[in-house]
């Protein structure tokens, strides 16, 4: 059985707490914290969220959301403040990575921001790392580095991705390298044929979509792009 004086101090911290938020349950404004957010009404989300934090400093999700209704209002040291602990909650999310790394630049501090990515990409080696890197990178007009983390992001899943052929077919599209963005393209349809958006694209281009169109990723082997001739099944592809 709680002794008297521990029930005491827990009911004085529950009603310190709900006192906070004004007789809601944390759980209760985060979720309205949620809608608002979705509906961008960043600042009644940014309301919301003060209270939730305030009420559960410990809360790595709740703060995650604050920083982004902060940045949604243009608060971008608040954003920051709140995104870098966060970071220190959640350290392998990458939401809170890519939040933060937007709050960096908006303050002014974009080489924290790509040192902060590259940083995480080099030490877990992951493939969305890398992804996120390199788009964040590209949007940054850093098209070495964007290109070296899109280039390794394809390596690291193999070629697998239509996502990742996609991020390349966009940087090369962008820095007018059409030849190279055409294939990258070729690549997402073998991947993922009856993607309406890859369809539509190709056909922009001038070409169709079809089966002698498409081909196999570099990642997985392949290297040249034949003559579209041939309607093909459709049939996704993923490597053997």
């Amino acid at each position: 059985m709680m002794p008297r004086r521990s029930l005491f101090v827990v009911s004085t911290i529950l009603v310190s707490v709900l006192a906070g938020c004004q007789g809601r349950a944390p759980h209760m404004i985060a979720a309205s914290g949620d809608r608002a957010l979705a509906k961008e009404d960043y600042a009644k989300a940014e309301a919301e969220y003060a209270q939730v934090v305030e009420a559960q400093p410990w809360n790595g999700r709740a703060r995650l959301q604050y920083g982004k209704a902060l940045l949604g209002v243009g608060n971008n040291r608040g954003a920051r403040e709140q995104l870098e602990k966060a970071y220190t909650l959640l350290p392998k999310d990458g939401e809170v990575i890519s939040n933060l790394a937007e709050a960096q630049a908006r303050v002014g501090d974009l080489e924290g921001a790509i040192r902060l990515l590259k940083s995480v990409a080099e030490d877990r080696r992951s493939p969305d790392d890398w992804l996120r890197l390199g788009r964040f990178t590209q949007r940054a007009k850093d098209y070495d580095t964007a290109e070296t983390a899109l280039l390794t992001a394809a390596r690291g899943d193999g070629g697998a991705r239509a996502d990742t052929q996609m991020a390349l077919y966009s940087f090369y599209d962008e820095i007018g390298r059409d030849e190279e963005a055409l294939e990258r393209l070729a690549m997402a349809l073998w991947l993922e044929p009856q993607n309406p958006q890859i369809q539509e694209l190709i056909r922009a281009r001038g070409h169709e979509p079809t089966a002698a169109f498409a081909v196999r990723p570099i990642e997985q082997g392949g290297r040249t792009i034949p003559a579209p001739t041939v309607p093909f099944s459709g049939e996704s592809r993923s490597p053997r």
